[in-house]
């Protein structure tokens, strides 16, 4: 990292001898830019075009100062003027296609890149900007036939199969980033980071036996490569293996001795009853992870039905439309496609902010809040006609304390309806999954304490486990 405050002081003093020393002011302003100083760039900037009014690259950098501001327009004016003193001057023609794009001008942007590419077919990076571009509009095939391209012209240059893998992994396109981690692979067979992606695509691809040997390839290189002991424990666990998840979890603890998260996990691995519900660490971290591919895999891989059986359910009980709805513990927005058309207004609460982005993205939700259930809970009431909870619960074990917030949350007669695990023998335990599973009778022992009235219980299919049907407890509750 440059020593900029160094630099700065021997620039000026080189302008305090000659104030009009162009390449000083340039060199000044671009270190103004990188401290996001925009403000004192950009009056050197007016300075310097006074000095040389018909230098394009001026023109160019004071149009990237204004980009890196997000004023498109603007920067847009000074790319042009960079273009009219120097028509063929492509570096200011692909920073005109960006500021075009940015604005959603892309016929306009897409044009420009072509102009390039008609003139100069080996510029790289036109062709990358214009695979963007097309990945923008889900052109998918048109835009690996840029990126291919891109591959053929300069083979074996890693940060470019790099910044191409980064835009597959960035629209979530598994299969193809996959292809160039391979490419990259070829070229660097010890390189962890292209290994870690690998085993990461392979997981969002539902692969678990390839994402443990790239995982497992990852700690031939580094044994102490947490985040590859960290996500094999994961894996094992998902698979049920709760010998090799331990032994990986104690593995990565070694590395981090006070995160919750793995305690608490070896806990529920040992049965052990740590706290009264999941940390908030523990669930946070694990949706983070799981945002991405969660509606993939919990749609496609576990034919997840929760929402639709709340819906089906609530829908016995109630023909009412208009409703202040609560979706506790949102996710990525599930439950939003079959409560939107009751709704008028719908409002989502999760404690992990990617799920929230991936909810927002579905635009179901009048509002979108990350925040804690019960934190959120603790000074509502009488506000909501019906609370939802789909597969949250199951992270909490005593459940008084919210059934008790979301009674006082609702309106008179509002419903509360939602999912729990099944327990036999016991008010609730914690499972080796790390989720809690709940009794009937303790929920409608904890119903009558609190002064809900129980309208609804069902037994019913949940969701796949191994390509069997895994059975969980819908509940409806109403307020008094």
């Amino acid at each position: 990292m440059p020593d900029f405050e160094k630099i700065k002081t021997k620039l000026k003093k080189t302008l305090k001898d000659n104030p009009n020393d162009v390449e000083a002011l340039h060199q000044l302003a671009f270190i103004y830019m990188q401290q996001n100083l925009f403000a004192d760039a950009e009056e050197i900037f007016k300075r310097l075009i006074t000095l040389a009014p018909d230098s394009p690259i001026l023109y160019n950098h004071c149009g990237l100062l204004l980009y890196r501001q997000k004023k498109f327009a603007a920067a847009e004016k000074q790319f042009r003027t960079a273009l009219k003193h120097q028509s063929d001057y492509f570096d200011a023609m692909i920073n005109l296609a960006l500021a075009l794009n940015a604005q959603e001008k892309l016929e306009e942007a897409v044009a420009c890149l072509l102009t390039i590419i008609k003139t100069q077919p080996k510029n790289l990076r036109a062709h990358f900007e214009l695979g963007n571009f097309f990945l923008q509009q889900k052109l998918y095939n048109e835009a690996d036939q840029e990126f291919l391209k891109i591959i053929a012209l300069e083979s074996s240059d890693p940060d470019i199969l790099t910044s191409i893998i980064k835009c597959w992994l960035d629209y979530q396109r598994y299969h193809e980033a996959k292809t160039y981690c391979k490419k990259l692979l070829e070229l660097q067979p010890k390189n962890i980071e292209v290994i870690y992606n690998l085993a990461v695509i392979e997981t969002k691809l539902n692969k678990k036996a390839e994402a443990i040997d790239y995982y497992q390839l990852i700690l031939q290189l580094d044994s102490n490569y947490f985040p590859a002991l960290n996500n094999l424990a994961v894996l094992y666990l998902e698979m049920r293996n709760h010998d090799a998840a331990k032994h990986y979890f104690q593995q990565a603890q070694k590395l981090q001795p006070n995160n919750e998260a793995i305690q608490y996990t070896l806990n529920a691995i040992d049965g052990k009853i740590p706290l009264d519900k999941a940390p908030k660490t523990y669930i946070q971290n694990l949706f983070d992870s799981y945002a991405d591919h969660f509606d993939l895999h919990v749609r496609e891989s576990l034919q997840y039905k929760v929402p639709e059986l709340l819906y089906a359910t609530v829908t016995t009980i109630t023909d009412k439309k208009e409703l202040q709805i609560l979706d506790l513990g949102c996710g990525t927005g599930l439950c939003g496609e079959f409560f939107k058309p009751l709704a008028k207004k719908l409002i989502g609460v999760d404690l992990s902010p990617k799920m929230i982005e991936m909810a927002k993205q579905k635009k179901y939700y009048d509002e979108l809040i990350v925040a804690d259930n019960l934190e959120f809970l603790k000074d509502k009431q009488n506000i909501f006609d019906l609370i939802i909870a789909a597969d949250v619960l199951v992270y909490v074990g005593d459940l008084e304390p919210t059934l008790t917030a979301c009674f006082a949350a609702l309106i008179k007669d509002g419903l509360l309806a939602f999912s729990t695990e099944i327990c036999s023998d016991k008010d609730f335990a914690i499972q080796p999954s790390g989720r809690f599973c709940h009794s009937q009778t303790y929920i409608e022992k904890l119903a009558k304490k609190i002064g809900f009235k129980l309208l609804s219980y069902e037994i019913c299919p949940t969701r796949l486990q191994r390509e069997q049907e895994v059975l969980g407890n819908i509940f409806v509750l109403q307020g008094k």
